[in-house]
């Protein structure tokens, strides 16, 4: 969480106009590319997904009497 207010204030102060809406899509719903803060994009939460989770469910059927 830290990381993702840094960020925005550091957007906020080059562009005074940005939201925290705008700032949100900018970074989680539209695709901008390898910019100039690319390296900065990649440590804010939930862009990067390094865990990997598997579910595995067995069903037997019920034993006849």
């Amino acid at each position: 969480m830290p990381n993702l207010i840094e960020h925005y204030i550091s957007h906020k102060i080059i562009d005074n106009g940005t939201t925290v809406f705008s700032f949100i899509k900018m970074h989680y719903l539209e695709d901008h590319g390898i910019d100039g803060d690319y390296h900065q994009d990649m440590k804010l939460p939930f862009k990067t997904h390094d865990v990997s989770v598997n579910v595995f469910s067995f069903v037997f059927p019920p034993k006849k009497k």
